[in-house]
């Protein structure tokens, strides 16, 4: 699993950035069944396959 504090690009204004980001994140996660969400306004979390999935 890996936890991305996104604080700073939001601070600094790079929100374009961000979103360009998780859309690369998001393909690359749906290759290999990982998954994406959020922690909060500023966490990002990804898990590596489909055995560990984020539930709401």
């Amino acid at each position: 699993m890996l936890l991305i504090n996104a604080k700073d690009i939001l601070e600094n204004g790079e929100v374009s950035e961000l979103k360009r980001c998780i859309e690369e994140l998001k393909a690359f996660l749906r290759e290999i069944g990982g998954s994406l969400g959020r922690l909060g306004d500023n966490y990002l979390i990804l898990t590596p396959n489909a055995h560990v999935k984020i539930s709401n």
